[in-house]
């Protein structure tokens, strides 16, 4: 499997991952997120570390990924300012 190709697949299943975190937080579930930050900043460390070619090649997918964490702030967001309101999850 290229560089790439590994980081495309990488990709795919971080964005995954967060999208469905996402979900579970909109929906009240707990969600696990105790090595995320620690999973994304792996991730980032190597594109910085790959050809130009491979990080243009993957750009769309790290466009992607930005947006389901986007989306997952909102949704925690969201949850957190309904607990404080109801005062339970």
């Amino acid at each position: 499997m290229s560089e790439a190709q590994d980081l495309k697949t990488r990709f795919e299943i971080l964005t995954d991952f967060i999208a469905e975190s996402a979900v579970q937080a909109h929906e009240g579930r707990i969600v696990a997120l105790d090595d995320l930050d620690a999973r994304v900043n792996a991730l980032c460390e190597e594109v910085r570390g790959a050809p130009k070619e491979t990080i243009l090649e993957i750009q769309p997918m790290m466009e992607a990924m930005i947006a389901r964490l986007d989306e997952l702030a909102q949704s925690l967001e969201e949850r957190r300012s309904r607990v404080g309101e109801s005062g339970s999850a």
